[in-house]
Formats: C-alpha cells, structure tokens, sequence
C-alpha cells in the first residue's frame, strides 16, 4: 500500500473495490468505480488483483 494510505482505509477502499466492481451484476468500469470513490483507477485494479489473490489463496487453503 502506498505511504498515504493507511491499512484500515485501505481496507474500507478494498471492500468498496469489491461490492462495486466483483458484484455478480455490478457492470462497472475500473474507471467509473475509481471516479466514485475518488481514487486512480490503478489503485481500483491494484486492490481488485489483491482480493483476487486472497480469495485464490482461500480457496487453495480449503482444497487442501
């Protein structure tokens, strides 16, 4: 994470990633979600590859 943001927004920001972008139905651009909470639209794609990755490590993690 980037110095000015501490971990407890960037998690708030991360759940916000993921309830806009990874909702079934959502249909939102990086860009439009990176305009709607006032953030880069790379660090809307840099917070989506981490869920991304949590959620692969999770699943990994339950298949063994």
């Amino acid at each position: 994470m980037d110095a000015g943001y501490p971990a407890a927004r960037a998690g708030a920001l991360q759940r916000h990633v993921r309830d806009a972008y990874l909702r079934p139905f959502g249909g939102m651009r990086q860009a439009g979600i990176a305009e709607q909470l006032g953030i880069s639209q790379m660090r809307v794609s840099r917070l989506i590859s981490l869920r991304c990755d949590r959620l692969r490590d999770q699943v990994m993690r339950g298949a063994a």
